[in-house]
């Protein structure tokens, strides 16, 4: 009786082990990470724990599910110079797309064999159904729609037009779509704004839309997110304008300014807005709610989940606003040296480096100062290194949880609405 009870007792504690170690940082998925360190992918726990290889296959591209159980990656036949410290931005390039749960194991094909098509890195829609992505096969360029669960292109829709008035997205223009993919808009050549069904018929939304900014990025026509209206850019590239419009077409104009980039809040109620010089948030009937200035050009923004801050990371500096005590905040700054990359034209950034909480976000640096005048944590031989940085804690420099050959990192996929277009 004694050793069944002794025997019943081990058991039951190797069974509180096992659940114990379940339940460690190291194996709760929902919090990882993912990057590409020299060509393969990784995903980790912010404290540097559970580092854990997705899959063996060279990896130059990657993004998020919304609900953070798989990824959509780009499989390439060789490794990819590093190309930035956090969008996966690397330009098109004969490659497979392919999803692949955050544990790795079997990879789902979605495009089909074609050794010689080029494509882009493919992103997710809102409700994280479908992809999208864009192919080269010589002169020829489409953007497509895939369903995330179905293999080699068996649900695959060009984004075409069924009416001859109006055109296909070309490979400048980059499309936009309702939460569901149910509609996608995109801006043609001419400046027209079409709103058509995957694959189906499409018609004229609003004409005079700008297909290009001044800095050379496609001026995107953004679905306002919590709404039916599209957001796009009118007028001329020297003096742009932003525009709403629903989705019968009724427009109204809601800000003038010499922009080069903008981007919609997670809930839809206010506009990121780049000009020279300057960053800008604005409600959307074009009330300043904020601006601070860019002392550190070159940068790419990311709202925090909670639509609280801006991160902008550019190559010579992090900084911070937050937009409820209006304040701008250099956290970090970085030698030109070590920062500065070459991006691809009419590059979409397909991820985040916030943390879905917003409580934290990840940065990647070849070294740095904070901005309390300390050094951050480097190795050799020459890299990245990988942070962690608490919203809480932002007064003392963060730890480096990694250090290697960083390519692409991606906490989160928010609302490509949301996310910015590099020129």
């Amino acid at each position: 009786m004694r050793l069944r009870v002794r025997t019943l007792a081990l058991l039951g504690g190797v069974l509180v082990s096992l659940l114990l170690v379940a339940c460690q940082a190291g194996q709760n998925g929902a919090d990882a990470l993912a990057f590409i360190r020299a060509g393969k992918l990784y995903r980790m726990q912010p404290d540097g724990s559970g580092l854990y290889q997705i899959t063996p296959a060279t990896v130059s591209g990657f993004a998020w599910s919304p609900d953070h159980h798989m990824l959509v990656a780009r499989f390439a036949a060789s490794t990819v110079a590093p190309a930035s410290a956090y969008p996966n931005l690397v330009a098109d390039a004969p490659a497979a797309l392919g999803v692949v749960s955050l544990d790795g194991g079997n990879i789902l094909p979605i495009t089909p064999p074609a050794p010689l098509v080029s494509r882009s890195d493919a992103w997710w829609d809102a409700a994280g159904n479908r992809l999208f992505y864009r192919e080269h096969l010589g002169n020829q360029i489409q953007w497509v729609i895939s369903q995330s669960d179905q293999p080699n292109g068996i649900a695959r829709k060009g984004l075409g037009a069924s009416l001859t008035t109006v055109q296909a997205p070309d490979g400048g223009g980059i499309p936009t779509s309702a939460p569901a993919a149910a509609q996608v808009a995109w801006v043609t050549d001419g400046g027209v704004l079409v709103l058509g069904t995957p694959g189906g018929a499409a018609h004229v939304l609003a004409t005079g839309a700008l297909p290009q900014l001044a800095n050379g990025a496609p001026a995107r026509p953004l679905w306002q997110p919590g709404h039916s209206a599209i957001l796009f850019a009118g007028g001329t590239p020297a003096q742009p304008t932003l525009l709403l419009t629903d989705l019968s077409g009724k427009t109204r104009q809601i800000l003038q300014a010499p922009f080069d980039g903008y981007a919609w809040s997670p809930d839809g109620t206010h506009i990121l807005v780049h000009t020279p010089g300057q960053w800008s948030i604005y409600a959307t009937d074009g009330t300043s709610a904020m601006m601070w200035n860019d002392s550190a050009p070159g940068g790419i923004p990311w709202w925090s989940p909670d639509g609280r801050f801006v991160l902008v990371v550019a190559p010579t500096a992090l900084t911070l606003a937050a937009l409820a005590t209006k304040t701008a905040t250099v956290l970090a700054t970085f030698p030109a040296s070590a920062q500065a990359v070459a991006l691809p034209v009419a590059a979409a950034v397909t991820g985040s480096p916030w943390r879905g909480d917003s409580r934290q976000f990840a940065l990647v640096a070849a070294g740095g100062t904070w901005h309390d005048h300390t050094a951050l944590a480097t190795h050799s031989p020459p890299g990245t290194g990988l942070y962690i940085v608490s919203i809480s804690a932002l007064a003392h420099a963060p730890a480096l949880v990694d250090w290697g050959a960083h390519q692409a990192l991606s906490w989160t996929t928010p609302d490509p609405n949301t996310l910015w277009v590099t020129p």
